[in-house]
């Protein structure tokens, strides 16, 4: 994604609402997702892709080998309506992806996390990986308390990557081969809305 250019569904990919994904913030559409991405692994890989809108996850998302979870774009250039996955679950990472699988293009957001000392919540990774060739590309986390953890994620990428985490922004360890880092940017003032 370069300046105003929006990504739009490419044709071999999965739409999410196909599988019942609503995308208006009030329903739950973990199972939805994970749907999708079931079908797409089962397909032999590809992308599925989030048009769009404001994905409720009151759960967790596994990612399969080889599929590449895709938003609309505009999560990290501000241009255009993104993608935002809103995080409700305190228990597991948002997305957890393993070989050849990706996150792009999308926004993960923590409606209810607080930045008052008492009330500051901590969630778990926003986006776990491990496995070889695990890519993030275009992601902006807002809100989360612990952003990407990469461990033993040989090969990894991690490109154009913003956000505002509260205690710890990117974790590498164990990966015995050579990973790239590029153009990631964290600040502390992008509070909750």
């Amino acid at each position: 994604m370069k300046g105003t250019e929006m990504v739009e569904e490419p044709s071999g990919t999965i739409d999410v609402k196909r599988f019942g994904a609503r995308g208006d913030g009030r329903i739950d559409d973990t199972n939805a997702i994970q749907h999708a991405i079931d079908a797409c692994a089962e397909s032999g890989g590809g992308v599925v892709f989030l048009p769009t809108g404001r994905y409720r996850i009151d759960g967790a998302l596994e990612l399969k080998r080889g599929v590449i979870i895709r938003g609309s774009g505009g999560a990290v250039d501000g241009w255009g309506m993104p993608t935002v996955l809103e995080a409700y679950n305190r228990d597991r990472s948002v997305i957890t992806a393993t070989w050849q699988s990706g996150v792009q293009y999308l926004e993960i957001y923590y409606p209810e996390q607080r930045l008052e000392p008492d009330g500051l919540i901590p969630y778990p990774w926003s986006i776990y990986g491990s496995g070889e060739n695990v890519s993030i590309i275009g992601v902006s986390l807002r809100n989360s308390y612990d952003g990407i953890n990469l461990t033993a994620a040989c090969r990894h990428l991690v490109r154009d990557v913003h956000g505002s985490p509260l205690h710890t922004g990117l974790y590498v360890d164990q990966c015995y081969d050579v990973g790239r880092i590029e153009n990631v940017h964290y600040w502390p003032f992008n509070g909750p809305e």
